[in-house]
């Protein structure tokens, strides 16, 4: 840098304090914000063009624009799904495009609401009533384990594409489960999910033993209670 050259900072650490073109020691970097600028106005290609994407991007603003790409790789949080990755479409266009098997609840707001979970059921989309849009607000996921035996229960709350800023209020949820020996709950505070472009780890769950059930969920399936508020 104060030859002339530019060596950033990263550079000078990885390739052992020395400028690349002359290698004199560069014992200090200074920032180049005439090429910052340079490189900022360049516009490149996003890395999803091969999905599908046609934008011409600044450089300075691929990240961003990446990470709210339509054509990103997105993952569904219903496990075993056939399709994730998957790009193109939102979470709730491709539940409903990929997972029309899926059950449908429409449940009061403030009320705890009885909904069952028959065996081999992935997941329940949950509507609130009253809602003239008629979106669903949550998807119920439901993840079978083998050790330890039982079940365990998250909630993601669904962004619609057209969904507005009065909706991104608050909205929480309670999970509840009646067992042997007393009552299992969940209660928590999402917020709207439009993509998943990770893998989905739910931050709570509701893990229900089989041992603490009166009967295995295989017979009748699992009773829960939700309630949105």
């Amino acid at each position: 840098m104060r030859r002339g050259h530019i060596t950033c900072s990263t550079c000078v650490a990885e390739m052992g304090q020395e400028c690349q073109w002359c290698r004199a020691p560069e014992a200090t970097t200074t920032r180049c914000r005439a090429m910052e600028h340079f490189l900022a106005a360049l516009a490149v290609p996003c890395s999803f063009n091969h999905k599908g994407c046609a934008a011409m991007v600044p450089y300075g603003e691929r990240e961003a624009h990446e990470a709210a790409c339509a054509h990103s790789p997105c993952y569904c949080p219903i496990r075993g799904c056939s399709s994730s990755p998957y790009s193109g479409v939102s979470l709730v266009e491709h539940l409903e495009r990929k997972h029309p098997e899926i059950g449908r609840t429409r449940v009061d707001r403030t009320t705890l609401s009885p909904l069952r979970m028959c065996h081999g059921e992935p997941a329940r989309l949950v509507y609130l009533a009253g809602d003239d849009r008629d979106r669903a607000v949550f998807l119920l996921a439901v993840d079978r384990s083998e050790a330890p035996r039982g079940w365990s229960l998250w909630m993601v709350r669904l962004k619609a594409e057209e969904e507005e800023e009065e909706d991104k209020g608050e909205l929480r949820y309670k999970i509840m489960v009646a067992a042997n020996g007393g009552v299992l709950s969940l209660v928590g505070e999402t917020e709207s999910v439009g993509r998943l472009t990770a893998p989905d780890r739910a931050r709570s769950v509701l893990f229900v033993p089989g041992a603490m059930l009166d009967a295995p969920p295989e017979a009748e399936g699992l009773l829960v209670f939700v309630e949105l508020k």
